[in-house]
């Protein structure tokens, strides 16, 4: 499946950057917190265990300053153990003013998950991406869209 958005990052006091979206009549903020590289058993580095939450957007958050970032998306899910767990193998293109990012990432979406069922991800989503790196010739990284965008020029 193919995407493409256009997404306003509004910087926070804290120079943070929150995504902001539109969808009809309904408007929210995205905010990733508690950004952790967790060990895996491949060594890699790089992968990351994050919350992520959406809420309203405020008023005050209209007025500070912004980037925007045109992301198109492709993506298709990965399935392990006959379809009982879902994986997304995401390649990302970001861009800003000329610049752009490219990134590939596999992602596991859990909510509430007990230590084992975090743990088995965690070595679900390292396999997959150590896989990649070595038949691709990848390099890894934990470099995410909001570091690149603060380290572009206004």
């Amino acid at each position: 499946m193919e995407t493409g958005k256009l997404y306003h990052y509004v910087q926070m006091p804290m120079h943070e950057y929150v995504r902001f979206e539109s969808s009809g009549l309904s408007r929210s903020a995205t905010i990733k917190e508690n950004f952790q590289v967790v060990e895996d058993p491949y060594r890699l580095g790089n992968v990351i265990k994050r919350r992520e939450i959406e809420e309203p957007i405020q008023p005050d958050m209209l007025k500070m300053p912004y980037k925007i970032l045109t992301r198109r998306r492709k993506y298709f899910m990965v399935e392990r153990d006959g379809g009982s767990r879902e994986y997304a193998v995401m390649m990302d293109r970001s861009t800003h003013r000329g610049h752009e990012l490219y990134q590939l990432e596999v992602e596991d979406v859990l909510n509430s998950p007990s230590p084992r069922t975090e743990t088995r991800s965690i070595n679900d989503v390292a396999s997959m991406t150590n896989y990649l790196i070595e038949e691709y010739s990848l390099e890894p990284t934990t470099l995410t869209k909001n570091q690149w965008l603060m380290s572009l020029p206004n």
